[in-house]
């Protein structure tokens, strides 16, 4: 018999809302493993609002803002905005952005092409009444743990530890988030919350980065978002680990990883629109 599975934590890549692949991805995780998703758990699949209430109900679950998390939230601000200054035409960016399922998810009998104002409206009102628009408000955006970070893109952080190492958490789980309206972030542990100034980062690209990832200060950065690199770890000059990619999505395929052993789990899909 062998040895059993070394696993502080369990990773999963972007699951665009996919309920059934995700459920059988986690079938055989612990309640107890601490899992973090690393954003875009919503859009494109049809079941986003299942998803949200199956990592919701367990609190060891932790969902990292991604694009489309973002993308969600600015639409219903912009709605909301545009209603107050009582404007006649609202914009739909966000339904470009294979939002509609999502949309559908929560209002199945919702006539989003021919009605989309009342649709978002409606919409709006359904995700405040069930708390997923708070709870996607005040998702962080990186989270931090001895050797490793994670966040939903593989934007560079050098901003990152010399942050950590002035607060004296190097040895601590941080979860780092941002206060949309203000501007501003903060660093929560679970002890402590750690208010601070403006973001050293704009959040849009942090989100949305596509390049390469840089080698960070000995921290393995685990990320989704890039689909066309699949999953795919990345080395610097000397050959030492420096990131893994873990968002399959583009090979139907959704990720999971264990941490610290990197023992990659997947689960086939079905073919997202």
């Amino acid at each position: 018999m062998g040895q059993p599975l070394e696993t502080k934590f369990f990773l999963v890549g972007d699951v665009a809302g996919r309920y059934s692949e995700l459920e059988e991805l986690l079938k055989d995780i612990p309640n107890e493993t601490k899992v973090i998703f690393v954003g875009d758990a919503i859009n494109k699949g049809p079941n986003s609002k299942e998803v949200l209430e199956l990592i919701i109900a367990n609190p060891n679950y932790q969902l990292l803002l991604g694009n489309h998390e973002f993308q969600l939230i600015e639409a219903i601000e912009d709605l909301n905005r545009q209603e107050m200054e009582a404007k006649a035409e609202l914009s739909h960016t966000w339904l470009e952005t294979k939002a509609a399922a999502t949309i559908k998810s929560y209002l199945p009998d919702s006539d989003i092409s021919n009605n989309p104002d009342n649709t978002l409206r409606s919409f709006n009102q359904e995700l405040t009444n069930c708390g997923h628009l708070d709870y996607l408000i005040h998702r962080p955006i990186l989270y931090y743990y001895p050797g490793l970070v994670v966040s939903h893109s593989p934007s560079p952080t050098p901003w990152l530890m010399p942050l950590i190492k002035n607060l004296g958490l190097e040895n601590d789980s941080v979860e780092i988030g941002v206060h949309l309206a203000e501007k501003t972030f903060f660093l929560r542990t679970k002890e402590n919350i750690f208010e601070q100034g403006t973001t050293p980062f704009h959040l849009d690209e942090f989100l949305s980065y596509r390049k390469k990832p840089k080698k960070g200060d000995g921290q393995i950065h685990v990320f989704g978002h890039v689909s066309r690199w699949g999953f795919k770890k990345f080395t610097d000059k000397e050959d030492r680990l420096i990131a893994i990619c873990i968002d399959n999505s583009s090979k139907n395929k959704l990720i999971g990883l264990h941490w610290p052993s990197l023992k990659k789990v997947k689960v086939k899909n079905h073919k997202l629109p």
